[in-house]
């Protein structure tokens, strides 16, 4: 299936919970999970489609409307040439307001929203999380989920010409992959902060062509001086499989939806 075909099934998807006994609808997610694009695509369809889908349900219509509209048919074909009008003037500019405030509102709910000053450094309450390997993986996972936009500082679909890039960079950055990734093909590389540091985003698509792994990185001295060997172990974060390790002066993150077992075979915990 390519991604055209992919965009098509997924778009025909009633708005709620996905058919999960249709093949199709399942292989077009797997396509979509291999494309950021298509991936951003379909959760900003389904997003519209399900925020529509509320606003029509809040509608109630008038109590009285099925008499109003027999009444009007009774007063058209009186022949009385009195032509009925079922609504006044304030009635209409009334509507009116009601169907700009649901377009606002659907166009709030649906923009982008804007990353928060110095990058991920907010948890979803607002308040600002301490720097620490459990708050960048949570960071990550929402950022991945709800705040990127799916665009890249340089897109390559090579990791060592990503890398060469990252080295030209003003205070150039050492990127790493695990041997299992290091050779797969790459979508790009975004630069962020996080509580005051850079932080990089490289997107890998492995050779065996299952669902894209998301690698994040900061500079070791961004989190405490102490981590503990278990906390770079596969963890859940939100909808994403995770887990962590340091090369050089950078501790790394994987982002998958991966199975927590394909994950680390791939990007294997490292032990301190």
């Amino acid at each position: 299936m390519n991604i055209n075909e992919a965009r098509l099934i997924l778009g025909s998807c009633p708005p709620g919970e996905v058919p999960p006994d249709d093949p199709q609808v399942q292989l077009a997610i797997e396509v979509a999970r291999r494309s950021p694009e298509l991936w951003a695509w379909w959760h900003t369809v389904r997003a519209f489609d399900e925020a529509a889908a509320d606003r029509l349900r809040a509608v109630q219509p008038p109590v009285d409307l099925k008499f109003t509209i027999l009444a009007g048919q009774r007063s058209t074909s009186s022949g009385s040439g009195a032509r009925a009008r079922w609504f006044s003037p304030w009635q209409w500019a009334l509507g009116l307001a009601a169907l700009l405030l649901a377009v606002l509102g659907l166009s709030a709910f649906l923009s982008p929203r804007p990353l928060v000053p110095g990058g991920l450094t907010k948890s979803a309450t607002g308040v600002s999380a301490p720097a620490s390997l459990a708050s960048l993986r949570t960071a990550a996972a929402r950022f991945l989920t709800e705040d990127w936009a799916h665009d890249f500082d340089v897109t390559q679909a090579s990791f060592p010409k990503i890398q060469e890039w990252a080295q030209q960079q003003p205070n150039s950055l050492q990127l790493d992959a695990p041997a299992g990734l290091v050779s797969s093909p790459t979508y790009g590389c975004k630069i962020f902060q996080w509580h005051g540091q850079r932080a990089s985003l490289v997107c890998f698509l492995p050779k065996d062509g299952g669902a894209i792994i998301h690698v994040v990185s900061v500079e070791r001295r961004a989190l405490p001086a102490q981590l503990r060997p278990d906390e770079m172990q596969p963890v859940l974060a939100g909808e994403w499989n995770t887990t962590g390790w340091i090369a050089g002066e950078r501790v790394y993150l994987a982002l998958s939806q991966r199975t927590t077992a394909d994950l680390v075979r791939l990007a294997p915990s490292m032990a301190m």
